[in-house]
Protein backbone atom coordinates (compact mmCIF):
# COMPACT_ATOMS: atom_id res chain seq x y z
CA UNK A 1 0.00 0.00 0.00
CA UNK A 2 1.37 3.41 -0.93
CA UNK A 3 2.04 5.68 2.03
CA UNK A 4 0.07 8.89 2.25
CA UNK A 5 3.13 11.12 2.03
CA UNK A 6 4.34 9.32 -1.09
CA UNK A 7 1.40 10.44 -3.23
CA UNK A 8 2.45 12.40 -6.28
CA UNK A 9 0.84 14.89 -8.63
CA UNK A 10 -0.24 12.05 -10.92
CA UNK A 11 -2.43 10.62 -8.17
CA UNK A 12 -4.81 13.57 -8.51
CA UNK A 13 -3.88 14.86 -11.93
CA UNK A 14 -6.58 15.36 -14.58
CA UNK A 15 -6.15 15.33 -18.32
CA UNK A 16 -8.74 18.11 -18.72
CA UNK A 17 -10.90 20.53 -16.79
CA UNK A 18 -13.94 18.47 -17.75
CA UNK A 19 -12.40 15.37 -16.19
CA UNK A 20 -11.82 17.26 -12.92
CA UNK A 21 -15.40 18.56 -13.05
CA UNK A 22 -16.82 15.06 -13.49
CA UNK A 23 -14.59 13.74 -10.69
CA UNK A 24 -16.07 16.21 -8.20
CA UNK A 25 -19.64 15.74 -9.48
CA UNK A 26 -19.46 11.99 -8.93
CA UNK A 27 -18.42 12.58 -5.33
CA UNK A 28 -21.47 14.72 -4.66
CA UNK A 29 -19.89 18.18 -4.76
CA UNK A 30 -22.07 21.08 -5.93
CA UNK A 31 -19.96 22.32 -8.82
CA UNK A 32 -21.09 24.24 -11.90
CA UNK A 33 -19.54 24.05 -15.35
CA UNK A 34 -19.03 27.59 -16.74
CA UNK A 35 -19.65 26.78 -20.38
CA UNK A 36 -22.35 29.22 -21.54
CA UNK A 37 -21.53 32.73 -22.82
CA UNK A 38 -23.39 35.73 -21.39
CA UNK A 39 -23.05 39.50 -21.67
CA UNK A 40 -21.28 41.14 -18.74
CA UNK A 41 -21.40 44.89 -18.17
CA UNK A 42 -18.17 46.14 -16.65
CA UNK A 43 -19.69 49.05 -14.73
CA UNK A 44 -20.88 48.26 -11.23
CA UNK A 45 -24.45 48.81 -10.05
CA UNK A 46 -24.57 50.48 -6.65
CA UNK A 47 -26.28 48.77 -3.73
CA UNK A 48 -26.38 52.13 -2.05
CA UNK A 49 -27.29 55.55 -3.39
CA UNK A 50 -28.04 55.71 -7.13
CA UNK A 51 -24.98 56.32 -9.22
CA UNK A 52 -24.24 57.34 -12.80
CA UNK A 53 -24.13 54.67 -15.47
CA UNK A 54 -21.02 56.12 -17.05
CA UNK A 55 -19.64 54.67 -20.27
CA UNK A 56 -21.12 51.20 -20.09
CA UNK A 57 -19.07 48.59 -21.91
CA UNK A 58 -19.99 44.96 -22.30
CA UNK A 59 -17.99 41.79 -22.69
CA UNK A 60 -18.75 38.10 -22.95
CA UNK A 61 -18.14 35.88 -19.93
CA UNK A 62 -18.67 32.16 -19.44
CA UNK A 63 -21.30 31.31 -16.83
CA UNK A 64 -23.03 28.16 -15.51
CA UNK A 65 -25.99 27.00 -17.57
CA UNK A 66 -28.36 27.36 -14.61
CA UNK A 67 -28.22 31.16 -14.99
CA UNK A 68 -29.59 30.80 -18.51
CA UNK A 69 -32.24 28.39 -17.24
CA UNK A 70 -33.33 31.07 -14.74
CA UNK A 71 -33.85 33.48 -17.62
CA UNK A 72 -30.89 35.77 -16.93
CA UNK A 73 -29.69 37.76 -19.92
CA UNK A 74 -26.61 39.57 -18.61
CA UNK A 75 -24.45 39.97 -15.52
CA UNK A 76 -23.16 43.02 -13.69
CA UNK A 77 -21.16 43.58 -10.52
CA UNK A 78 -22.59 45.35 -7.50
CA UNK A 79 -21.02 47.70 -4.96
CA UNK A 80 -22.21 49.22 -1.70
CA UNK A 81 -23.97 47.85 1.36
CA UNK A 82 -27.63 48.91 1.10
CA UNK A 83 -28.62 45.30 0.32
CA UNK A 84 -26.43 43.59 2.89
CA UNK A 85 -29.41 42.06 4.73
CA UNK A 86 -30.31 40.33 1.47
CA UNK A 87 -26.80 38.83 1.49
CA UNK A 88 -25.54 41.11 -1.30
CA UNK A 89 -22.04 42.50 -0.80
CA UNK A 90 -19.70 44.64 -2.86
CA UNK A 91 -18.13 42.56 -5.60
CA UNK A 92 -21.03 40.14 -5.96
CA UNK A 93 -22.17 39.30 -9.47
CA UNK A 94 -25.84 39.84 -10.30
CA UNK A 95 -27.50 37.83 -13.06
CA UNK A 96 -30.26 40.06 -14.49
CA UNK A 97 -33.28 39.49 -16.72
CA UNK A 98 -34.99 42.33 -18.58
CA UNK A 99 -38.25 42.89 -16.74
CA UNK A 100 -39.95 46.30 -16.97
CA UNK A 101 -42.94 45.19 -14.85
CA UNK A 102 -41.72 43.40 -11.72
CA UNK A 103 -43.75 41.64 -9.06
CA UNK A 104 -44.00 42.61 -5.40
CA UNK A 105 -40.77 41.85 -3.56
CA UNK A 106 -38.64 41.27 -6.66
CA UNK A 107 -35.06 42.43 -6.49
CA UNK A 108 -34.63 44.84 -9.36
CA UNK A 109 -32.17 47.05 -11.16
CA UNK A 110 -33.70 50.51 -11.68
CA UNK A 111 -32.66 53.63 -13.58
CA UNK A 112 -33.37 56.93 -11.79
CA UNK A 113 -32.61 60.06 -13.84
CA UNK A 114 -29.94 58.13 -15.69
CA UNK A 115 -28.48 56.49 -12.61
CA UNK A 116 -28.64 52.83 -11.65
CA UNK A 117 -29.38 51.17 -8.35
CA UNK A 118 -30.39 47.71 -7.08
CA UNK A 119 -33.21 47.40 -4.54
CA UNK A 120 -36.30 45.37 -3.70
CA UNK A 121 -39.48 46.42 -5.48
CA UNK A 122 -42.64 47.42 -3.59
CA UNK A 123 -45.93 48.80 -4.93
CA UNK A 124 -47.67 51.01 -2.36
CA UNK A 125 -51.42 51.07 -1.73
CA UNK A 126 -51.57 54.17 -3.94
CA UNK A 127 -49.80 52.37 -6.75
CA UNK A 128 -46.47 54.17 -6.30
CA UNK A 129 -43.29 52.27 -7.12
CA UNK A 130 -40.98 52.16 -4.07
CA UNK A 131 -37.42 50.85 -4.08
CA UNK A 132 -36.65 49.33 -0.69
CA UNK A 133 -33.08 48.87 0.59
CA UNK A 134 -32.20 45.94 2.84
CA UNK A 135 -30.16 48.02 5.24
CA UNK A 136 -31.78 50.27 7.87
CA UNK A 137 -29.10 52.91 7.28
CA UNK A 138 -30.76 53.73 3.93
CA UNK A 139 -34.17 55.22 3.17
CA UNK A 140 -36.69 53.80 0.68
CA UNK A 141 -36.77 55.53 -2.69
CA UNK A 142 -40.05 56.71 -4.25
CA UNK A 143 -39.55 56.45 -8.01
CA UNK A 144 -42.11 59.22 -8.78
CA UNK A 145 -39.74 61.75 -7.22
CA UNK A 146 -37.46 61.40 -10.25
CA UNK A 147 -38.10 62.99 -13.62
CA UNK A 148 -37.13 59.82 -15.44
CA UNK A 149 -37.36 56.43 -13.74
CA UNK A 150 -37.88 52.90 -14.93
CA UNK A 151 -37.24 49.31 -13.93
CA UNK A 152 -34.44 47.87 -16.03
CA UNK A 153 -34.49 44.27 -14.94
CA UNK A 154 -35.05 41.64 -12.29
CA UNK A 155 -32.15 40.02 -10.42
CA UNK A 156 -32.41 36.28 -11.01
CA UNK A 157 -29.33 35.12 -9.12
CA UNK A 158 -26.49 36.36 -6.94
CA UNK A 159 -23.07 34.86 -7.59
CA UNK A 160 -20.52 35.25 -4.81
CA UNK A 161 -16.86 35.74 -5.68
CA UNK A 162 -14.62 32.96 -4.47
CA UNK A 163 -10.98 32.92 -3.46
CA UNK A 164 -8.70 31.14 -5.87
CA UNK A 165 -7.35 28.10 -4.04
CA UNK A 166 -3.65 27.31 -4.58
CA UNK A 167 -2.95 23.99 -6.32
CA UNK A 168 -0.98 22.70 -3.33
CA UNK A 169 -3.97 23.32 -1.04
CA UNK A 170 -6.33 21.57 -3.46
CA UNK A 171 -4.09 18.51 -3.62
CA UNK A 172 -3.89 18.43 0.16
CA UNK A 173 -7.71 18.56 0.38
CA UNK A 174 -8.16 15.89 -2.25
CA UNK A 175 -5.71 13.76 -0.28
CA UNK A 176 -7.90 14.15 2.80
CA UNK A 177 -10.93 13.05 0.80
CA UNK A 178 -9.12 10.00 -0.51
CA UNK A 179 -7.93 9.10 2.99
CA UNK A 180 -11.51 9.23 4.29
CA UNK A 181 -12.61 6.93 1.49
CA UNK A 182 -9.94 4.32 2.25
CA UNK A 183 -11.28 1.16 3.87
CA UNK A 184 -10.05 0.45 7.42
CA UNK A 185 -6.81 -1.52 7.60
CA UNK A 186 -7.13 -5.26 8.08
CA UNK A 187 -7.12 -6.82 11.52
CA UNK A 188 -3.83 -8.48 10.64
CA UNK A 189 -2.15 -5.12 10.03
CA UNK A 190 -3.54 -3.72 13.27
CA UNK A 191 -2.40 -6.81 15.15
CA UNK A 192 1.07 -6.55 13.64
CA UNK A 193 1.34 -2.91 14.70
CA UNK A 194 0.27 -3.68 18.28
CA UNK A 195 2.76 -6.54 18.48
CA UNK A 196 5.55 -4.13 17.48
CA UNK A 197 4.70 -1.30 19.88
CA UNK A 198 3.71 -3.58 22.76
CA UNK A 199 7.37 -4.34 23.28
CA UNK A 200 7.90 -0.70 24.28
CA UNK A 201 4.75 -0.02 26.31
CA UNK A 202 5.12 -0.32 30.09
CA UNK A 203 2.10 1.60 31.43
CA UNK A 204 -1.63 1.48 30.80
CA UNK A 205 -1.71 5.05 29.48
CA UNK A 206 0.79 4.05 26.80
CA UNK A 207 -2.17 2.45 25.03
CA UNK A 208 -3.57 5.90 24.22
CA UNK A 209 -1.45 6.45 21.05
CA UNK A 210 -2.56 3.02 19.85
CA UNK A 211 -6.18 4.06 20.39
CA UNK A 212 -5.65 7.40 18.63
CA UNK A 213 -3.95 5.77 15.63
CA UNK A 214 -6.93 3.44 15.19
CA UNK A 215 -9.25 6.45 15.28
CA UNK A 216 -7.18 8.17 12.58
CA UNK A 217 -7.25 4.98 10.48
CA UNK A 218 -11.08 4.78 10.69
CA UNK A 219 -10.97 1.51 12.62
CA UNK A 220 -12.96 2.81 15.60
CA UNK A 221 -14.97 5.92 16.38
CA UNK A 222 -13.43 8.74 18.38
CA UNK A 223 -14.44 8.47 22.03
CA UNK A 224 -15.38 4.78 21.81
CA UNK A 225 -12.88 3.65 24.43
CA UNK A 226 -14.86 0.58 25.36
CA UNK A 227 -15.09 -0.41 21.70
CA UNK A 228 -11.32 -0.03 21.41
CA UNK A 229 -10.69 -2.22 24.45
CA UNK A 230 -13.09 -4.86 23.14
CA UNK A 231 -11.45 -4.75 19.72
CA UNK A 232 -7.92 -5.20 21.08
CA UNK A 233 -8.98 -8.00 23.41
CA UNK A 234 -10.64 -9.70 20.45
CA UNK A 235 -7.38 -9.56 18.49
CA UNK A 236 -5.45 -11.02 21.40
CA UNK A 237 -7.87 -13.33 23.29
CA UNK A 238 -5.00 -15.06 25.13
CA UNK A 239 -3.50 -11.81 26.44
CA UNK A 240 -4.63 -9.68 29.35
CA UNK A 241 -3.51 -6.13 28.62
CA UNK A 242 -5.69 -4.71 31.44
CA UNK A 243 -6.49 -1.58 29.38
CA UNK A 244 -8.91 0.75 31.15
CA UNK A 245 -11.24 3.41 29.82
CA UNK A 246 -10.12 5.83 32.55
CA UNK A 247 -6.46 5.56 31.57
CA UNK A 248 -7.32 6.39 27.95
CA UNK A 249 -9.68 9.27 28.74
CA UNK A 250 -7.12 11.05 30.91
CA UNK A 251 -4.80 11.38 27.91
CA UNK A 252 -7.42 12.77 25.49
CA UNK A 253 -6.65 16.43 26.18
CA UNK A 254 -4.92 19.26 24.31
CA UNK A 255 -3.35 18.26 21.01
CA UNK A 256 -3.70 14.58 21.96
CA UNK A 257 -7.43 14.97 21.28
CA UNK A 258 -6.59 15.67 17.62
CA UNK A 259 -5.22 13.47 14.82
CA UNK A 260 -1.65 12.29 15.40
CA UNK A 261 -0.32 14.52 12.62
CA UNK A 262 -1.49 17.55 14.62
CA UNK A 263 0.06 16.57 17.94
CA UNK A 264 2.21 19.33 19.44
CA UNK A 265 4.47 19.07 22.46
CA UNK A 266 3.46 22.44 23.92
CA UNK A 267 -0.26 21.56 24.08
CA UNK A 268 0.02 17.86 24.87
CA UNK A 269 -0.57 16.30 28.32
CA UNK A 270 3.04 15.05 28.28
CA UNK A 271 6.19 16.81 27.10
CA UNK A 272 9.77 16.37 25.98
CA UNK A 273 11.05 12.81 25.65
CA UNK A 274 7.76 11.41 26.95
CA UNK A 275 5.85 13.24 24.21
CA UNK A 276 8.25 11.87 21.59
CA UNK A 277 7.76 8.36 23.01
CA UNK A 278 3.97 8.62 22.66
CA UNK A 279 4.20 9.98 19.15
CA UNK A 280 6.65 7.24 18.15
CA UNK A 281 4.11 4.61 19.21
CA UNK A 282 1.31 6.30 17.25
CA UNK A 283 3.44 6.84 14.13
CA UNK A 284 4.67 3.24 14.22
CA UNK A 285 1.07 2.04 14.33
CA UNK A 286 0.03 4.29 11.44
CA UNK A 287 3.01 3.27 9.31
CA UNK A 288 2.33 -0.39 9.92
CA UNK A 289 -1.26 0.14 8.79
CA UNK A 290 -0.11 2.12 5.73
CA UNK A 291 -1.62 5.40 6.90
CA UNK A 292 1.40 7.66 7.44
Amino acid sequence: MKKKNEKTQEDYGFSSAEEAFNYLKKRGYDVQWNNVPMLHYEDTIPAGKPNGIGDVTADLVMVPKYLIDLGAQYTVNVKGDSMKDADIDSGDLLAVKNCPIPEEGDMVVAALDGELTVKNFHRSDRGDYILVPRNHDYEPIDMKEFAESKIIGKVMAIVKPVRCTPTRELRKYLGTIEEELLPPPTDNLVKMGIQIVNLKMKKLRHWYPVYRSLVDANVIEKGDYEGFIEYVNGLFPDNDFSITKDALQRMAVGSFDKPVKKWKDETAPVHGSTFLFYKEIAVTMLKTMGRF
